[in-house]
């Protein structure tokens, strides 16, 4: 069974945060060895929620941005007072290296 790729945009730094969050979309970050620099991006709230509720959250998730996909892990869910999501950490991996 393959597992489900979820679709995420790229978003810059000038865009604001509350407003991203208004249009239901939670700004992330990737990052890892294997890139070059950090990726700023964006998910759907509802997207994101499917992911989260998934069995295999803390298993390898693919993400399609533009026409790349990326492989990463969660690596932190920043929440706040009333648990609503606000920002998401994400561990892009290298298929050659170990994770430990």
């Amino acid at each position: 069974m393959e597992a489900k790729t979820f679709k995420v945009y790229q978003r810059t730094k000038n865009e604001k945060i509350n407003q991203l969050r208004k249009n239901k979309e939670i700004p992330c970050v990737i990052y890892g060895k294997s890139l070059e620099q950090s990726l700023l991006i964006k998910i759907d709230k509802s997207e994101l929620i499917r992911m989260l509720n998934s069995k295999n959250v803390n298993s390898l998730i693919t993400f399609r941005l533009n026409r790349k996909r990326l492989k990463c892990l969660i690596k932190e869910v920043q929440k706040d007072n009333n648990h609503d999501i606000l920002h998401i950490d994400l561990l892009c991996l290298n298929k050659k290296k170990v994770v430990i």
